[in-house]
């Protein structure tokens, strides 16, 4: 990852991005890195200016952070502690994901420096080319291969036998 001062330096773009403070804004950027090609979100730090805020560390903070991000987006990102002339600054690194990643029922996707919510044809053509798509359900289908493994056919797989027809 890179170093803190030369992350700050960087203007907002695909892959970084700077928030102040916890919102759901952190969480819809989060699934939008995941849903693109990862990124890094610098807490504590004010996007305008990049001025160094600060994260109030005090009570857990970063287990907090932890917990609520995985509960909301489903991800585990890696989060690293930084100070800054006193105040403390945590980075957020989000790998791209192999399923899609959604917050609170719907799915982000970063647009140049922007965060906003996939159309329904980017989502569908984003679940097509899914390599995980079996994963989302939590199962996978049986297939030809399997079942020739297995030697078990399902109902539906089954051939049905030749209707004979009498009345010729």
């Amino acid at each position: 990852m890179d170093d803190l001062p030369a992350l700050l330096a960087r203007y907002e773009g695909r892959r970084i991005d700077f928030k102040e403070e916890v919102s759901s804004n952190l969480y819809k950027l989060l699934s939008a890195f995941a849903n693109t090609t990862g990124g890094t979100v610098i807490l504590g730090v004010r996007d305008r200016d990049q001025a160094v805020t600060g994260i109030d560390l005090r009570n857990n903070t970063i287990k907090v952070l932890a917990d609520s991000i995985t509960t909301r987006v489903g991800i585990h990102p890696i989060i690293e502690t930084h100070e800054i002339d006193g105040k403390h600054v945590l980075t957020i690194f989000v790998e791209q994901g192999r399923v899609p990643v959604a917050y609170d029922g719907r799915y982000y996707t970063r647009v140049g420096d922007t965060t906003r919510e996939m159309f329904p044809d980017e989502l569908r053509e984003y679940f097509q080319q899914s390599i995980e798509w079996d994963g989302i359900a939590g199962h996978t289908h049986p297939t030809r291969s399997t079942r020739r493994r297995s030697g078990v056919s399902l109902p539906w797989q089954r051939r049905q036998p030749p209707h004979h027809d009498r009345t010729q």
